[in-house]
């Protein structure tokens, strides 16, 4: 069977190199941590959309209440909703389980998008925040974007890539390519969680966010 193309003749293909999600300093950390994780990975700033924040979070708390209420309460300020906010969760259970936990404790619902059958139906209700796993968050978006245990999920992409086939050099170099996914779903406020900050993806957080003092 051949394939089908949509395509006619003389039709081009304009790649979009300018963002047009992220303000520009989140674009300036998103290359300079793509260059610390030495891949091939680049977005333009977009100069009518300046500022952004990275807010780093270290250990085995991948959503702390205190620091959520700030999140949240900025995001409010912003003129948003709680469902403009996006959590990003590995496959361990047990981080969807707390940040659902400190989500509702200050009075607020999860759509948990984690589960097969809620995500059938859309996120309604503004009081919600939405949560999905990393490896479902391509195409979203969020005002604040929380992105648990990268460091762990590095390592979960990496064991995909060579279950796969591939050898350990490209295994690494396709799981860290990867994580440029969900580093790149924050509009104005992204949140990056890392249990370990020496492992290979916290040491290179901690000096890409050393290049932007301005935004971390």
């Amino acid at each position: 069977n051949s394939g089908c193309s949509w395509r006619t003749d003389g039709a081009v293909v304009q790649p979009l190199t300018v963002s047009l999600r992220q303000k520009g300093g989140l674009c300036d950390f998103a290359n300079t941590l793509a260059k610390e994780l030495g891949i091939p990975w680049e977005i333009k700033p977009n100069p009518a959309m300046p500022g952004g924040s990275v807010i780093m979070l270290f250990g085995g708390d991948p959503c702390p209440a205190s620091l959520l209420r700030e999140v949240v309460d900025a995001n409010r300020q912003a003129g948003n909703q709680p469902i403009d906010m996006l959590f990003c969760v590995g496959p361990d259970p047990r981080t969807a389980i707390r940040v659902t936990e400190e989500v509702t404790q200050i009075g607020l619902k999860v759509w948990n998008g984690v589960d097969h059958g809620i995500r059938r139906v859309p996120a309604w209700d503004l009081d919600q925040v939405r949560m999905v796993s990393h490896e479902s968050c391509r195409g979203l978006e969020g005002w604040v974007t929380w992105c648990t245990t990268m460091d762990r999920q590095l390592a979960f992409r990496e064991r995909i890539h060579l279950e796969q086939g591939a050898n350990a050099v490209a295994a690494i170099d396709l799981a860290m390519k990867w994580l440029m996914i969900p580093m790149t779903r924050a509009i104005d406020t992204l949140v990056i969680h890392v249990e370990d900050p020496g492992s290979l993806f916290g040491r290179a957080l901690q000096t890409a966010a050393s290049r932007w003092p301005d935004h971390c």
